[in-house]
């Protein structure tokens, strides 16, 4: 008879920023990952990275939204700011707030890519 075993197919999202600064994000919610992408689609479109009639509705389209702003500084730094509150309820406290504002800019970057790519569903 088979059975269907979750941590044989899912894996735990850890994340490390350094030796002393690591865990693991619990398993969000749907309705997590649903309302993170929806605060991703309103702030790149405060942000125009992406049109109004335009829709982030998962992983890959957010890649493809931020994979468009290229060198655009101003708009990245938007973006992160508009997002600091979605990534920690979507991180469920681990990382927490504090721990987030510390990592240097491209660490938090890269690690709410690789948290993204993560939730695609083919992850």
């Amino acid at each position: 008879m088979s059975s269907f075993d979750a941590t044989s197919v899912v894996k735990p999202l850890r994340w490390k920023f350094d030796k002393d600064t690591h865990g693991i994000v619990p398993e969000p919610s749907q309705e997590a990952v649903q309302e993170f992408f929806e605060a991703l689609q309103a702030a790149a479109r405060k942000a125009k990275v992406i049109g109004a009639d335009d829709v982030i509705t998962s992983a890959r389209d957010a890649e493809e939204a931020l994979a468009s702003i290229g060198d655009d500084i101003q708009a990245a730094r938007e973006i992160n700011d508009e997002l600091e509150d979605a990534l920690v309820k979507l991180c469920g406290g681990s990382p927490d707030r504090e721990t987030l504002k510390t990592v240097p800019y491209r660490v938090r970057t890269k690690f709410s890519q690789w948290l993204m790519k993560e939730l695609r569903p083919e992850a």
